[in-house]
């Protein structure tokens, strides 16, 4: 299922999450040669919005039973109902509670229903990281397994007892707004963990937006299997998440991943190194590839790379990666060993100088917005900049762009994000 970034240290390839299911094999669109970086929103047309016209409104909730009809009046108790119920056009509203694993089928949670681009399924917590997730399984299991496509996941609180918070294997989908935290992943395990990860390499335009991850695995003693985001294919959007705090790498990509864009995101204090971009070209749908034309753009990547132990670095290239991939207007600074390795490529308007947070602590306690006198407030790029900012609130403000997942001047925009 899962596999670390380095080739030097490879282990065998496991497609397999707990017992006897293995990858989606649906293959990934075709794609133009240099795509143009898009926003926020994942493959054009897909229709996010929460209208009821596009299908029915059903409910899950802690005091509900799989018996009841899923109306907000007789919700369900489990999300497993609800998905063999969803069909194109579903949302289901999860009201706020604990949804332990072992109410689900089979004692884990494993989404199968798609959507289509004119009516996804929407998996919505009714209150921002108010419908809290939790697993018993342990090793390599995920708190939240999807295999459906048009498929968006919005605004849980997830933790488990396993190697991975969300493991999707779906096509364009939209993993959104999440808390997803103290996954254990222990003993830097060979199949690897991740807070969410996009693992199908023959999916295609996955986008994880606007998460909050954190300690996932065992901060103190860095590993470079254990990684907060981890994108694995074709094309899909990484912005306007706040990384901090994990294991491995705050955000990585490998496999079949290309055509990516990872844009305004926070990403600091994670135990072996920032970001890193790589790919392996023999893991391609079809037989081999590399990473190229993606776009890495109005990142902030700060103070990563430093506990004891960590080898990575700010941000990194590794493995096979092309000669067309953009690093534009990031702040990069105080990472260890160095604040960038590129074996082919280059960066442009890059600030090496603190980001000047409201309130820097390098965990979940600290205010991550930025302070007027930042150097990253204002000196953003408009290339690949989503629309909006961490907060939902718009980008840019007064014509300008920020660096990192939170727009300076913004507002808080409502919820869910549409």
């Amino acid at each position: 299922m899962f596999q670390e970034s380095r080739p030097v240290l490879l282990l065998a390839l496991v497609m397999i999450i707990a017992v006897g299911c293995s990858v989606d094999s649906s293959p990934a669109a075709p794609s133009p040669a240099a795509p143009s970086p898009a926003g926020s929103s994942p493959a054009g047309g897909i229709n996010w919005s929460t209208s009821t016209i596009l299908g029915p409104q059903v409910y899950v909730s802690p005091s509900g039973s799989d018996t009841n009809d899923g109306s907000s009046a007789h919700p369900w108790l489990s999300l497993s109902r609800a998905n063999s119920a969803a069909k194109p056009g579903t949302t289901i509203h999860v009201v706020p509670g604990t949804y332990p694993s072992d109410n689900e089928s089979g004692a884990r949670l494993l989404t199968t229903a798609s959507g289509t681009a004119a009516a996804p399924i929407r998996w919505v917590s009714d209150q921002r990281w108010g419908a809290k997730l939790t697993s018993t399984q342990m090793g390599n299991s995920a708190t939240w397994w999807n295999q459906g496509d048009y498929v968006e996941i919005q605004g849980f609180d997830i933790t488990g007892a396993g190697d991975l918070g969300i493991y999707n294997e779906g096509s364009s989908t939209r993993i959104i707004g999440n808390h997803v935290h103290n996954i254990p992943a222990p003993g830097c395990p060979n199949d690897g963990g991740a807070g969410i990860h996009d693992g199908n390499y023959s999916a295609s335009d996955d986008d994880i937006i606007g998460n909050w991850v954190h300690d996932i695995g065992d901060y103190n003693s860095p590993c470079s299997r254990v990684h907060g985001i981890y994108h694995a294919n074709q094309r899909g959007h990484v912005t306007n998440n706040v990384v901090f705090r994990n294991q491995g790498w705050g955000i990585h990509t490998w496999h079949a991943a290309n055509q990516i864009v990872i844009a305004n995101n926070s990403v600091f204090n994670n135990a072996y190194g920032g970001i890193l971009i790589g790919a392996q070209s023999s893991d391609f749908p079809s037989g081999s590839g590399v990473q190229d034309y993606s776009t890495i753009s109005n990142n902030i990547v700060f103070r990563n790379g430093l506990v004891s132990g960590g080898q990575g670095n700010g941000i990194e290239e590794y493995g096979d990666v092309g000669s067309h991939i953009k690093y534009l207007n990031n702040l990069v600074y105080k990472n260890g060993p160095v604040n960038w390795s590129l074996i082919a490529n280059t960066h442009t308007g890059t600030i090496t100088s603190a980001p000047s947070f409201k309130w820097y602590t390098g965990d979940g306690r600290g205010n991550y917005r930025l302070q007027s006198v930042s150097p990253a407030a204002t000196s953003g790029t408009s290339t690949a900049a989503p629309s909006d900012d961490h907060d939902r609130g718009p980008r840019p403000i007064n014509g300008t762009w920020s660096r990192g997942a939170y727009q300076y001047g913004s507002t808080v925009g409502s919820y869910p994000e549409p």
